[in-house]
Order: structure tokens, then sequence, then C-alpha cells
């Protein structure tokens, strides 16, 4: 990949191509207010923050073995608001794939800011997180969240301090002169095993990347890994690829067998050439990027491309997200997947470890209601899985003496169009629900009038 200086800093040009939708109106007016709020609890100074997150983004920029998009698993609560600063006054310096995971959750904060600002004990809540580089943000935004939605409803909020000696919930409600006690648990987004796949998957594409570049082979592979992809060598896919790679003349699968299954089509490198030079200022590693190599954005499958040609920057910036492409000499790319059982099993988690966890916090002798966040970033199957196993547990979980009145399951499912900003689509689903439990709405992160796929 060649780099060619910067390309004319036109702030407006700037918003349109990276996200599509921006538009400086209610999104960002509430992205503003969370930001601004949020800000308010960084105590020690904001811009040398900012400099190591910098300073992280070009380490992981310059290692050969990190994965394509760009993330923290520490200090997270920083990364979330460095984001939103980015996406709300230098878009084309911030990454979209995580916008699309984090700014849904920043904007519904904004959204209910003033109600939120009238909860007893948020601001020892958010100086906590702040504070601990090792705090997870995900789970305290969506504590945060689920105490708005019954703010909303009328109810009175308090969000509890952590006691040294005892388990405690994480809220206490209070509506109609009754009081119950609310524990929010949030699922990580990824688990272990589709972090460890990810890493071997690089370290599996690396050599074959190099191959097909130096062939200058345009071609898009559709990769199943149907043998246990972290039990494999390096040089797996490479040498199994060889000696098809001089005879690729047609698209179709080149290998089905019960160890691993590769697809092809060929990449139409002129028209290629033609969209990226018309259609300048493509984000580098962007939904976009994919579709255009790709033919198709497929948000469910692992990603991974070799592209030759030149890129540029928005103004002097040696931020590597600051990254797009003038023109394209050369690309192809691959979808993977791994769908061995073992694979499968593993990331399609259940909730009942965290459910064991809520139900342990609530006090006895008190209703109390359960919030469990999880995050949907799987293949259709997975997740599928996923969803039987929570309604087999959920049937036959025992609670024991604890006045379990509800448990909300909160299925959030955060994507990113290669046309909009992102789409967002949060499914809440009861169980265990009291008679006469209120109806209003659990909705966290989606407006309850928004369409199904807002954002």
């Amino acid at each position: 990949m060649k780099t060619s200086g910067t390309t004319p800093d036109d702030p407006t040009r700037v918003r349109n191509v990276v996200f599509p939708g921006w538009d400086d109106g209610v999104e960002i007016a509430e992205l503003r207010a969370a930001r601004d709020w949020l800000k308010s609890f960084v105590r020690d100074d904001w811009n040398i923050r900012v400099k190591k997150i910098r300073m992280e983004l070009a380490r992981l920029a310059a290692d050969p073995k990190s994965t394509s998009t760009f993330s923290f698993r520490d200090d997270s609560a920083n990364w979330y608001l460095y984001l939103t600063e980015t996406y709300v006054e230098r878009p084309q310096e911030t990454e979209p794939h995580q916008c699309a995971r984090i700014l849904p959750v920043v904007q519904a904060l904004g959204r209910n800011i003033e109600r939120l600002r009238l909860v007893a004990g948020v601001d020892r809540r958010l100086d906590r997180l702040f504070a601990d580089p090792h705090a997870s943000a995900d789970a305290v935004l969506f504590e945060l969240l689920v105490a708005a939605c019954y703010a909303r409803a009328g109810a009175k909020v308090e969000m509890l301090s952590e006691a040294s000696t005892a388990k405690t919930p994480d809220l206490a409600v209070t509506d109609q002169a009754s009081t119950f006690f609310v524990e929010c648990k949030r699922l990580a987004p990824r688990s272990q095993r589709d972090i460890q796949e990810s890493q071997k998957w690089v370290q599996l594409w690396r050599p074959l990347r190099e191959e097909l570049v130096r062939r200058r082979l345009a071609v898009v592979l559709a990769v199943d890994f149907r043998a246990d992809l972290l039990t494999l060598p390096e040089d797996f896919l490479v040498a199994r690829m060889a000696r098809f790679l001089p005879l690729l003349t047609r698209p179709g699968t080149i290998i089905d067998d019960p160890d691993l299954s590769v697809g092809i089509r060929f990449v139409n490198i002129e028209m290629l050439r033609h969209t990226f030079a018309e259609e300048r200022y493509i984000k580098c590693g962007s939904a976009a990027e994919q579709e255009l190599i790709a033919g198709v954005y497929l948000p469910a499958l692992g990603w991974s491309s070799a592209i030759v040609g030149q890129t540029g920057s928005f103004g002097a910036s040696e931020n590597p997200l600051n990254s797009y492409w003038n023109s394209v000499e050369f690309a192809s790319g691959a979808y993977w997947t791994c769908s061995h059982e073992r694979s499968v099993s593993v990331k399609a988690r259940d909730v009942r470890k965290r459910l064991s966890e809520a139900t342990a916090q609530l006090p006895a002798g008190s209703p109390g209601v359960i919030h469990i966040g999880v995050e949907c970033l799987d293949t259709p199957s997975t997740q599928d899985i996923r969803l039987s196993r929570i309604d087999e547990t959920m049937a036959k979980f025992d609670f024991g003496t604890k006045d379990v009145r509800a448990v909300f399951c909160h299925f959030l499912q955060p994507s990113l169009p290669p046309d909009k900003n992102w789409d967002f689509i949060e499914t809440v689903v009861p169980f265990r629900r009291h008679p006469d439990w209120p109806r209003n709405s659990m909705l966290t992160t989606v407006p309850a009038d928004a369409p199904k796929d807002h954002g």
C-alpha cells in the first residue's frame, strides 16, 4: 500500500462521505450532551488521555498480528468518550465499526440525560467508572439506561453503592409507594473463543494474502473452517489453496471436504479502479470498502482484504483512522467463518452464569427484577442456538427464595450498513413476568417509537 499526502480538508465533505447520514441535528445534539456530561467525570487532563489513545492506535496499526478493527478492552470508558468526541467534532478520525456499537448507546444517554441527572448515586457510579481503567463501560452504561427506563415511567430510581461485606443490587426503584430492587448484567460483546479465532484467522490469512498480491489474483473467497480453527497450523489455508491458485479461471467452489470449504468469485478490477477513482474518500477498512470489493456486505462474517493503492488523509494527521483511498490498483478479500461444532457451541453463550450472579445480588424478602444485555454479533445459526439455550435456562432456573418478579433479556444488534451511520436493533424478551408487573417499555437504547432498523 502506498500513501499519498492529504486530501482537501472540507469538513462538510468529510462528514458526508465518512458518515452518509451525518447531520448536525438531534442525533449530534444528543451525542454532544452525553459527551459533555461524561467528560465532566474525567478528573485528570483529557488531552493526556487522548494522546494515550492515539499512541495505542498507532501501535495497533503497526502490529501485523492485530485484527482489522480497532478497539480497547481496557480503559473502555475513555475509548467510548474518545469515539463520541471524534464523531461529533472530527468524524474523519473515528472508527465506524466501533461507532456502530457504541454511539447508539451514548446517544440514548443524551436522550435521557435530564432524567439521569435526577437519579441518586449516578455521579458516584460514573466517577468510579472513569477512575478505574479496568471497569466495564458496557456494564455501567447498561445500568444507566435501565435506570432511565424506570425513570421514564415515573419511578424514583437510586443507584446503590457496592457494599464491601455483602452483595447488593444495582438499583432501588420506588413506584406507587412500593420499592423493588434491580440487578443488571451485561455479557461481553465477544467471547474469548471469538477473539482467539480472529487472532488465528490473521495468522492463516497472512501467507495467503501475500500470495494473492504476488500473483495479482483479484478474487473474493468464502472460507468456512469445518475443522476446529484453533487447532490448524498457520500454513493450513495457503497450503490447501496452493495447487488451485495457478488454475483459477471461473467462480465456484474449489474446496469442499470435512475440514474446509472455499468458494471464489472474481473481482472486476477495472470497474473497481474506476469506482474508487470516481467515489473518492472511501475510508480504509470501512463497510463501503468491503462492499465495493466483495460485491456484498455480510456483517455477521469475518472479513479481511488485500489492497494495493494510494491513500491520503483529511488534513495533516498522524491518526491511522484518518486514512482514505485516493485510488486502488488491486484488491482481493475473504469472508470467513468457523462452523465446527465446538466453535459454534462455545460462542453461543448462555446467560445462566449471569442469571445466577444477578439472583445472588438481589436481597431476600423483597421483590426483584433482573435485566441482562446480550450483544448479538454472531452468525444467525449461532444466535439460534443461544436463544434456544436461554429459553431452556429460563424455563428450568431455580430462583430459590428470591422473589424475582421478571427477567428481561435485551438482545442488542448493532450493524454498519455501507450507506448509513449505523443500524441498531434492540429486542426485549421478558421471562417470568409477574401478572401485575407494569407494562411500560423496557427498551434501553432504541426509542420506543423507533422503526426496527433505527440508526
